[in-house]
C-alpha cells in the first residue's frame, strides 16, 4: 500500500505537515520509508523530510488495539532515512494508525515513498521469541522472557555475562551476540544458547551487540537496549549495532532484547 498525504503549511515554522489515519486489520504490518527524493534539512531541531508513526491511546480501562513493536506505550516512531522500518502489531480485529509527514515549506512536496505491507496476519505462524539469561553479580543466573528487562535498570549490580536463544525459530534462523568489557575488549560473535562473558570473576560488561543469522534473518528485526550503573539508558539498537554507554567503563546492569517481524 502506497501512502499519499494532503499537506498543511505553517508559515511560522517553515514546516509542512500532512497526516492520514489508516485502518489496519489484525496482524503485523511493516511501515517503511523506501525513498526520500529531497535533501534532508534540520528544521526546528528535527530532520525533515521525515515520518512520524503513532497509534492512538485506548479508552480508559480498555486494552490497546495496536502497538508499535519494541517501543513503550504512548511513544511514537520516527522514520528519517530510506530503509527505516517500524512494525505495527494490531491486536484487535482492526485498529487505526496515524502516519504524519514533515517537510520544509520550500519543497514542492515531501518526496517520501512510504509503504505499508502486511507481514504476519492473524493466520500466520507466531514470531520467534527470545529466551534470555544473564549472570549478575551477587545474584547469580537470572532469566527473562522476550522484551522484558534482564536485570534491574535502577540497580548497581553488574552483568558479568549473558546468553540468548530463540524459541519457535526453526533451523533457518538463529541469534548471535557479543560482549564488550572494560578497556574496550570485545568478544567474538557467540552462537545462540552459548554463554558470553564470565561468572564470579568480578569482570563487568560495558556493552552488547546482537544480530540474527540464517536464511530467514531478513524476515525479522531484533532490537535491544541497555541500562548502566551511571543511570544511562540507551536508545534501541538494532541488528548488530554496538549498544554501550558514552561513559568509559560504565557498568552494564540490565539489558532488554526483543525480536519481531520486519522487512528491509
Amino acid at each position: 500500500m502506497a501512502i499519499n498525504l494532503p499537506a498543511v503549511r505553517s508559515a511560522a515554522t517553515g514546516v509542512v505537515s500532512a497526516a492520514q489515519v489508516l485502518t489496519l486489520p489484525a496482524g503485523q504490518h511493516a511501515v517503511s520509508l523506501r525513498q526520500c527524493r529531497h535533501p534532508v534539512l534540520l528544521l526546528q531541531g528535527m530532520p525533515a523530510p521525515c515520518i512520524q508513526l503513532a497509534v492512538p491511546p485506548p479508552l480508559p480501562g480498555m486494552p490497546p488495539k495496536a502497538r508499535l513493536l519494541g517501543l513503550d506505550p504512548g511513544v511514537s516512531a520516527w522514520l528519517t532515512r530510506p530503509g527505516d522500518v517500524m512494525m505495527v502489531e494490531v491486536l484487535a480485529d482492526s485498529a487505526p494508525v496515524i502516519i504524519t509527514t514533515y517537510s520544509p515549506s520550500t519543497y514542492p512536496d515531501a518526496g517520501l515513498d512510504i509503504r505499508v505491507v502486511a507481514v504476519h496476519t492473524a493466520e500466520s505462524r507466531k514470531s520467534p521469541r527470545i529466551d534470555a539469561m544473564a549472570h549478575i553479580s551477587r545474584r547469580g543466573d537470572v532469566r527473562m522472557a522476550d522484551g522484558e528487562w534482564l536485570g534491574q535498570p535502577e540497580s548497581r549490580l553488574a552483568i558479568e555475562g549473558f546468553a540468548l536463544k530463540l524459541d519457535n525459530a526453526g533451523s533457518d534462523l538463529s541469534v548471535e551476540y557479543k560482549a564488550y568489557a572494560a578497556g574496550g575488549k570485545e568478544s567474538p560473535w557467540t552462537a545462540g544458547g552459548s554463554f558470553c562473558g564470565s561468572k564470579g570473576r568480578r569482570q563487568h560488561l560495558s556493552g552488547i551487540a546482537v544480530r540474527l543469522h540464517g536464511k530467514h534473518a531478513e524476515q525479522f528485526d531484533i532490537g535491544y537496549k541497555s541500562a548502566f550503573a551511571s543511570g544511562h539508558v540507551t536508545d534501541v539498537r538494532r541488528n548488530g549495532e554496538r549498544c554501550g554507554s558514552p561513559e568509559a567503563n560504565d557498568v552494564l546492569v540490565a539489558i532488554r532484547v526483543k525480536i519481531s517481524a520486519g522487512m528491509f
